[in-house]
């Protein structure tokens, strides 16, 4: 079973509560990339704010969302133009198992 076909299983939408009214999961596209917008609740506006007053953030991308993932968090992060202060690196936990990847930042 590849990546659509879980996504559109009844069983798994009805777990992710995904809307009726979607009729399925489509690929990831370009066009999804390019033209996500996310609302003005997102974190961006509330970031310059924990800036200003010395306070740090941590965003945690792609975890749950297997339609959209990180998109929006990857376009705030390259929008702000950060330094990278370590490039993709493996995420081992104890038993040397690959949790994921991370990045940081300055």
């Amino acid at each position: 079973m590849n990546l659509l076909e879980y996504f559109n299983n009844p069983v798994v939408r009805k777990a992710f509560h995904v809307n009726d009214k979607l009729k399925e999961v489509l690929p990831f596209s370009s066009f999804v990339l390019n033209n996500y917008k996310p609302p003005f609740e997102a974190s961006s506006w509330i970031y310059d704010i924990f800036v200003k007053y010395g306070y740090r953030m941590l965003h945690i991308t792609a975890n749950a969302d297997g339609i959209l993932g990180g998109t929006g968090a990857w376009k705030w992060i390259k929008k702000r133009k950060f330094t990278v202060k370590t490039p993709w690196t493996p995420w081992i936990d104890k038993d040397q198992q690959l949790i994921g990847f991370i990045k940081e930042y300055h």
